[in-house]
């Protein structure tokens, strides 16, 4: 039997030596670089949901902080329906302020309502005024449209409104949770678009209750704002409440959900399983289940 010479074995074996290693290295290097870039993609996409999150408090609060501010200097009569002049001008510093709300507004126990909401009829970033007073059993609604700078452009009365703060779900809900409150998403009397409201009630000194503000945000502007979030390409924001809800996304027409209710025209928010959308895992909430209309 021919002999292997020594120097082929020795060879041969560091040949085998040197591959064993390198595999070894390699198969390392691999786990070691997978383990950090999948630690990376978990802390980039934990950032990612950090500040989609706190850009959509950030959105959302001004409104709440408004409500109670209003309500607590109607409560001082700071601003008082029985000064519909300075509740208005008020009113329209807000919406200045803020371009995420739609309207403002104050309605009382006698169904008394100063409303201001956006409106371009008479002029590019416009605003109108709704005057509704009950007095002496008469009802009187006016309308004053004012451009951005708060000129009066036009106003007239429309005797055949009927509307009644105290029958909107906003009042009703407000009123029934003696806190402020946020409410299901419905039609908006005025512009016909679907949105929501955060509502506080306002009290006497003696704890009767006197009125309720107001501050709608449209469904529409909320979408929006979360389309507009900086996320990565594969990447989608949403609002989801405690009732597994999705009451904000990017597509508008994916969440809402029309039905009837009573014999008229609502609106419910679709659930997560409805929208079909690719969940890892059932997403936390975001905020707390909206005050039912």
């Amino acid at each position: 039997m021919k002999k292997i010479p020594l120097g082929l074995i020795l060879t041969g074996g560091f040949l085998g030596a040197i591959i064993i290693t390198v595999g070894i290295i390699q198969v390392s290097s691999y786990m070691t670089t997978r383990d950090v870039l999948v630690r990376h993609a978990s802390q980039l996409m934990h950032n990612i949901a950090t500040t989609a999150i706190k850009d959509s408090e950030d959105f959302l609060s001004p409104a709440q902080t408004a409500a109670n501010l209003a309500q607590r200097l109607a409560h001082h009569r700071v601003v008082s329906s029985q000064n519909a002049d300075v509740m208005e001008r008020y009113f329209y510093e807000q919406l200045r302020l803020f371009p995420q709300f739609a309207g403002i507004y104050y309605g009382d126990e006698k169904g008394n309502f100063i409303y201001v909401n956006r409106d371009t009829t008479h002029s590019p970033d416009g605003f109108r005024t709704k005057f509704i007073e009950n007095k002496q059993g008469e009802h009187n609604v006016t309308l004053k449209w004012r451009s951005a700078d708060f000129t009066n452009q036009q106003q007239k009365s429309t005797p055949q409104d009927t509307y009644d703060p105290r029958k909107r779900p906003w009042y009703i809900a407000a009123v029934k949770e003696s806190s402020l409150v946020w409410t299901d998403p419905y039609i908006f009397y005025s512009s016909g678009q679907p949105g929501i409201t955060t509502a506080s009630p306002v009290y006497s000194n003696e704890g009767k209750i006197q009125g309720v503000i107001g501050v709608d945000i449209e469904m529409a502007k909320i979408s929006s704002f979360l389309g507009d979030l900086p996320l990565t390409p594969n990447a989608v924001a949403f609002i989801v409440n405690r009732g597994n809800e999705v009451i904000a996304f990017p597509d508008l027409q994916r969440i809402m959900v029309k039905g009837t209710k009573e014999g008229q025209q609502s609106l419910r928010f679709a659930k997560v399983d409805e929208m079909q959308l690719q969940l890892a895992k059932p997403p936390s909430p975001l905020s707390t289940t909206p005050q039912q209309r």
